[in-house]
């Protein structure tokens, strides 16, 4: 299974109780990733503003 229809697909063949399992475990996979373990601070822009005229 190679693009995502076809696993929609094949997720869409199972039963139900097997859909949900599933769901629940791609829930808790996503879970476990998590935030980055470091994140940056945003920062403003430094640029400066010419004025052309």
């Amino acid at each position: 299974m190679s693009t995502l229809v076809e696993i929609e697909t094949a997720v869409d063949a199972l039963p139900s109780p097997q859909q949900e399992k599933l769901f629940r475990h791609l829930a808790e996979r996503l879970k476990k990733r998590g935030e980055p373990k470091r994140r940056l601070p945003l920062v403003a822009a430094t640029g400066s503003r010419r004025d052309l005229s």
